[in-house]
């Protein structure tokens, strides 16, 4: 985060948008296109600063590669974000980026079109970008979710205490969710689907951190290549998915379960809570220092 990082900037234009109602600034780097409107100049030139290196960095972690040109649009208010989307697959509209591997495509949000929620711009787009390299990876073939979404959370550095108290009250209450359930859908509860995103983060570190990187990399060639999880996984790791499983939640019980040594059942509450409010504070006061530094530089945007 320390380094300076320079991209050389091929072109800069305005072009029309996809869906004619506004136009668009453009830039060009080695591997990115992205276009946003004037307002958004302070912001697009934050992205594309780091575009190159954030992509350097997940290629390096999952061991993949692609030369295509990715499009990046930042859509300057939630109506224009909508009106991006591909006619036939509406996003619902509470969403806030979106990735598409077929087309190579990543909609952003303009934080100035999400004032009041939080949100990292970098973050979401190195979420979205892992899900770009991992769909193109897989050629259209079916992702498995645990393995989809935990990649995307791990790339984007998206652990917080939020999640930490998500899995200790998941292993708390012994309602930790199956592999077999976090390969096809997540569950719609939302406190249910929290949990599954917290534990396909840690399957994916448990993969990847524990098992080594090079063994990791091969995994995920095999398995986008078309092959089975189970042939892969016993390939690679020498483990069929019960021993997996077996071995990651007795990791995850392990991992979660020191509170109740310490603490009380109210005391392990009490800190629970107290993490969601660190959490929130902390995320929320990063917030208003970006986006106080981007009206320091641009004036306001409005």
């Amino acid at each position: 985060m320390f380094r300076v990082w320079y991209i050389s900037i091929l072109l800069t234009g305005i072009i029309t948008n996809p869906a004619g109602a506004a136009e668009y600034l453009k830039q060009h780097s080695q591997h990115f296109s992205f276009f946003y409107q004037a307002a958004d100049s302070k912001i697009a030139a934050y992205l594309i600063s780091r575009a190159e290196p954030a992509r350097k960095d997940i290629m390096a972690d999952l061991g993949l590669e692609f030369e295509a040109k990715t499009r990046v649009y930042i859509a300057p208010s939630r109506a224009e974000f909508q009106k991006l989307q591909p006619q036939q697959d509406k996003s619902p509209s509470w969403a806030s980026a979106l990735a598409y591997p077929g087309l190579n495509l990543i909609l952003l949000n303009s934080p100035r079109a999400v004032r009041g929620l939080e949100q990292d711009i970098l973050l979401t787009f190195r979420h979205e970008l892992t899900h770009i390299i991992v769909g193109r990876a897989f050629g259209g073939r079916d992702i498995p979710r645990w393995l989809n979404e935990g990649l995307a959370m791990y790339e984007a550095r998206e652990w917080d205490f939020n999640r930490m108290a998500n899995m200790t009250q998941g292993v708390l209450t012994d309602r930790l969710i199956p592999l077999r359930e976090l390969t096809r859908e997540f569950p719609l509860e939302t406190q249910r689907a929290a949990l599954a995103y917290a534990q396909s983060f840690y399957l994916v570190s448990y993969l990847l951190d524990k098992k080594g990187a090079a063994d990791f990399h091969e995994f995920i060639r095999e398995y986008a290549r078309g092959r089975s999880f189970e042939q892969v996984l016993k390939q690679t790791y020498g483990l069929d998915v019960a021993a997996l499983e077996e071995e990651w939640l007795a990791q995850l019980r392990f991992r979660f379960s020191w509170l109740p040594i310490i603490f009380s059942t109210t005391g392990v509450w009490f800190v629970i809570t107290l993490i969601f409010l660190i959490s929130y504070w902390r995320k929320k006061r990063a917030n208003k220092l970006q986006l106080a530094a981007w009206k320091l530089e641009d004036g306001d945007w409005q």
